[in-house]
């Protein structure tokens, strides 16, 4: 009787470890593909649904790879939100924004109002935002974006913050608030205002 528990504990451990195993070979996009929620079921972005999408999107680990990442860098006012859609199990928040300043891309988009969106959504008392992020709100905001077609992940040709939360930064009252849990927020948080902006243009 003692042999065969011991025999039962040694398959299942090693069943444990060869299920641990081929979760470590799976591919990342595999990993985010299964928790993705059903299309019908709206949620809230998990740990490790943040944790496999920051890693999927990530672009950058300093200020400088930032930039060249970015197609679009604006410093631009927040001006409203326009709508909140659901994609995949997930909310996306568009809003509208007045563009004060290029310091990368077309030139003639200055004085002009874009459309972003971002992963997140307030749905009535409920906040939908990954960890230590906030959706965008009343203020000036320097912005490392890139440009989605209507046939990329997102449903329209708008424009969209790189690296999810990383390649967005709330300049306010002298200080610089980034959103990214990484070394690129750390970075531009150390300079104010005024400097973030000369050290990226």
């Amino acid at each position: 009787m003692k042999n065969w528990m011991i025999g039962c504990l040694t398959a299942a451990l090693i069943l444990v470890v060869g299920y641990a195993a081929e979760e470590s070979d799976r591919s990342l996009d595999e990993q985010i593909d299964s928790i993705t929620a059903p299309e019908d079921e709206v949620v809230k972005p998990t740990r490790k649904v943040q944790h496999y999408m920051l890693m999927r999107y990530a672009v950058a680990d300093n200020l400088e790879k930032l930039k060249e990442s970015a197609s679009y860098l604006f410093v631009a006012d927040y001006v409203k939100n326009k709508r909140v859609y659901e994609k995949s199990g997930l909310f996306f928040t568009e809003s509208i924004f007045h563009v004060g300043q290029v310091l990368k891309g077309d030139k003639g988009l200055k004085g002009a109002e874009i459309v972003i969106t971002e992963t997140g959504a307030q749905i009535d008392d409920k906040l939908y935002v990954f960890e230590g992020d906030e959706l965008f709100n009343r203020g000036k905001y320097l912005l490392f974006l890139d440009r989605s077609d209507a046939d990329d992940e997102f449903p329209y040709d708008q424009y969209y913050v790189k690296g999810v939360i990383t390649g967005k930064f709330k300049l306010s009252n002298g200080k610089v608030k980034g959103y990214g849990d990484d070394d690129v927020r750390k970075e531009a948080e150390k300079l104010k205002p005024s400097a973030l902006i000369k050290a990226v243009k």
